[in-house]
């Protein structure tokens, strides 16, 4: 849900292997841990910052789209795929802390500079590396992801 918000998306058609997790969040069952509960009071905000939201349960036999997952997982390295994928280590109901850290210039500032404003530095050997290295990078919400 937060990567759909991040790409501003209006509508959203989630779907998961888990009919626990469906039944909870479509309010088909009621959570029993404190933990789940926490969760799925989250899930709902996030929700309902969606104009139409829907969330389906999809058995596993019918479920393609983890099948290819699974083998894009399994495949061998060298062929360049590209996935989103992220693994999170701890509760994502606890609210992390953030630091400002504007003003300081670190490495991907200039990168950040040229995806937005077209701005490079004016050294020209490293306006090209900067220039080279901005294929591989994207600006999304304002954060920047390879």
């Amino acid at each position: 849900m937060r990567l759909a918000k991040e790409l501003e998306a209006k509508t959203l058609i989630a779907k998961s292997e888990s009919k626990l997790v469906t039944g909870q969040v479509n309010s088909e069952y009621q959570p029993k841990d404190p933990q789940l509960i926490k969760y799925l009071e989250r899930a709902t905000r996030m929700a309902a910052t969606f104009k139409k939201f829907t969330f389906h349960h999809v058995p596993r036999e019918q479920n393609e789209r983890a099948d290819l997952l699974l083998k894009l997982a399994t495949d061998k390295r060298g062929v360049q795929r590209s996935v989103i994928h992220e693994s999170i280590s701890w509760p994502t109901i606890k609210e992390a802390t953030v630091y400002n850290v504007e003003g300081k210039r670190m490495w991907m500032s200039p990168l950040m500079e040229y995806l937005k404003d077209e701005q490079l530095l004016s050294d020209t050997t490293e306006a090209k590396k900067v220039a080279r290295d901005a294929a591989r990078y994207i600006i999304i919400g304002g954060e920047l992801y390879r």
